[in-house]
């Protein structure tokens, strides 16, 4: 079916959605600062050799430094910063 609506509209619609969905998780997400986690250690960061990610009980992403062989455990983190798309914290 063809839509009466431009590709430029429909690019614009969705940066605009994505762009409030970033808002509202970084806000959700907030109210994880200073809290301490369990969080499941599941790989090193793409971003760092020196960090790690892993998920939450709550199932967010979470990142921070640790060492390997915690790959597979679950530790404390406490959550330091409040990101769009992760959270990030220090390993207790």
């Amino acid at each position: 079916m063809k839509s009466n609506i431009s590709e430029q509209e429909v690019t614009r619609q969705f940066i605009e959605l994505e762009s409030i969905q970033k808002q509202i998780q970084k806000k959700k997400f907030a109210d994880y600062v200073g809290r301490e986690l369990n969080v499941l250690v599941e790989k090193r960061s793409r971003k760092s050799d020196k960090e790690f990610t892993g998920h939450s009980t709550c199932n967010a992403v979470v990142n921070f430094r640790a060492s390997e062989e915690l790959i597979g455990g679950v530790v404390k983190v406490r959550i330091t910063e409040a990101k769009a798309n992760c959270l990030i914290g220090v390993l207790i």
